[in-house]
Order: structure tokens, then sequence, then C-alpha cells
């Protein structure tokens, strides 16, 4: 029986907490990037799109931004809208990377976190080059496990052993951003283990359960999976816990 597919906006519904706990921030080497390379600073207006948890977000907003966060999934964009708070620099906005409400020319940095794989390329482009300023910037980040450690080897085999539903996403290579910033108009930027997150048992379990693809409480695999996750944590923790380390790209052009 094959799975049915899940909307992209509607994945990591139930799943906000659990992505806001554990996933890994973004380092602040991106701001340096951004500018020598952009003329950034803190004048700039951002719109994070597809803005989840907000963890990306919070980069600018501590950098002195106005930050707009526009989000989809209700769950993600509440989780966000409480862990910022306290940041009067911060606006919630439902919205998609194709259609972000947000006013024409009213942009200077588009910034995508993790999100890019699940937009329509030709959509997002005119609505990208609707909101951005005259000169304006389109910055796209990912992370990936550094795969160097004894940790992210048995981390992923937890993930092979038991996930499904795995989302059927766009290679994120140099094709499909030569075809979305046009060739040679961007640049590429790696921060080799540049995020690193220390998580207790807790946060280790959550960063498992922040993936969409993983088994939720209900379903039979989850008990088994939850033992063979305190195995490996056992295994590699030190001092109660265990440190995964992220290597970060940046894509930055213009459109």
């Amino acid at each position: 029986m094959v799975a049915k597919s899940i909307e992209p906006t509607k994945r990591f519904s139930d799943r906000a907490e659990y992505y806001a706990k554990s996933r890994p921030l973004y380092p602040k080497e991106v701001l340096t990037v951004l500018k020598s390379k952009a003329s950034f600073d803190r004048s700039k207006v951002v719109a994070d799109i597809g803005s989840g948890t907000g963890i990306l977000t919070k980069l600018f907003l501590d950098n002195g931004n106005t930050v707009y966060g526009v989000e989809p999934n209700i769950d993600m964009r509440m989780v966000a809208e409480s862990n910022l708070i306290a940041y009067e620099n911060f606006e919630s906005v439902e919205g998609m990377a194709e259609r972000t409400t947000l006013p024409p020319k009213s942009i200077d940095l588009i910034t995508v976190g993790q999100a890019f794989h699940w937009f329509d390329l030709g959509k997002t482009k005119k609505e990208f080059k609707r909101i951005l300023k005259k000169g304006g910037y389109v910055a796209i980040l990912y992370y990936s496990r550094s795969e160097k450690t004894e940790l992210s080897k048995d981390y992923e085999k937890i993930v092979k052993k038991y996930g499904r539903n795995f989302a059927r996403v766009r290679e994120t290579d140099g094709r499909v951003f030569g075809r979305f910033f046009g060739k040679d108009k961007y640049k590429k930027y790696e921060f080799w283990a540049a995020s690193v997150r220390r998580l207790d048992l807790d946060g280790f379990i959550s960063r498992f359960l922040s993936a969409s693809y993983m088994p939720k409480s209900s379903e039979r695999s989850y008990k088994p999976m939850i033992r063979d996750i305190k195995r490996i944590f056992d295994k590699n923790e030190k001092n109660g816990v265990v440190s995964m380390s992220y290597d970060v790209v940046l894509y930055l052009g213009k459109l």
C-alpha cells in the first residue's frame, strides 16, 4: 500500500514544538557574508519566507532588522509568535512563497531557510521580484548533518529504519539555483560544522520527531523507535548531552 502524500504546508503540523526545540541554529557567519557581499546592515528590511518556528528569523531580529516571518502552517506560525513575542521588530504573516501578501518593493533581503525545495519556482520568482526593492538580494540557506561523527552515522540508521512517507522534493543542486537566479547570478558560501546543537535526551528525541517522515506516537513503530533512539543516545552522550554538528550552505544572489 502506497502512503498518501502529505500537502507540503501541512507536513509539519503537530511537530512545531519538536522543531523549535531541537533544530540547528544558523551561524552568525552568515551575517558576515551578507554584510560583505550584499551591503547588509541593521537598517535593511527582511522577509523570511517559510519561516517556520522562527529559527532563521531570530538571527536577523537579534541583528536589529525588521523581519516579516511569512509562514503558511498555523502550528509553526503560532510557535514562532510565542517564541519571538519579545521582539518589537518581528511581524508574523500568514502567507507563502508564491503569495506572501507583502507590499510591492518593500523588502531589502529575502531569506529562505530549509524550505526552498517546497516552492513553485516560477510563481515564487515572480512574487520575490514583486516584493524586492531595487537592488535587493535573495539568500537561500540549507543545513545538513556533518557525516564524520559516529553519532551522525547512528542517527542515519534510525532514519532509514523508521522513516516513511518521505517527501518527493526537488534536488537543491546548482542546476536548480541556476534556473532560479539565472546562470552566474548567484554565489555559494559554505560553512563547515558551523552549527552545533547540544541536546539532552528529550531534545534528541525531539530532533527525530521534528522530521515529518518519522512515526507519530499513535503508530505501532513509535515505541521501538524510541527505544532505539535512547540506545544510541546512551552510546554517544557525554555529561548527559549529545552534540550534533551541521554544515551550512548559503546561496546568495539577485533576481
